[in-house]
């Protein structure tokens, strides 16, 4: 009786320490998606407002001349940051 009852105990301590690992497991999923959104929509309205600042400035063919070198310099330095033979060892 003493074996079944330690066997019971053993399972329910089991299950509730994975039921409660996998709501924090979900938990950090929800909150790096949301993260993800949050940056995304971010971006996507800091790039609006550079268009509308350029084009209150500019002519619309040169702001988006300019708009497009300016993101492809972005980019060039991005990807030379990251790849592997930029970096000293």
């Amino acid at each position: 009786i003493m074996a079944d009852v330690e066997l019971y105990l053993t399972a329910n301590v089991v299950g509730i320490f994975t039921m409660c690992l996998n709501e924090t497991t979900l938990r950090w999923a929800f909150l790096d998606r949301r993260w993800c959104i949050e940056s995304t929509i971010k971006l996507d309205y800091e790039k609006s407002r550079e268009e509308q600042l350029m084009l209150s400035i500019l002519p619309k063919h040169i702001a988006h001349d300019v708009g497009t070198d300016i993101r492809e310099g972005i980019q060039l330095m991005t990807r030379s940051k990251m790849s592997p033979s930029s970096r000293k060892p």
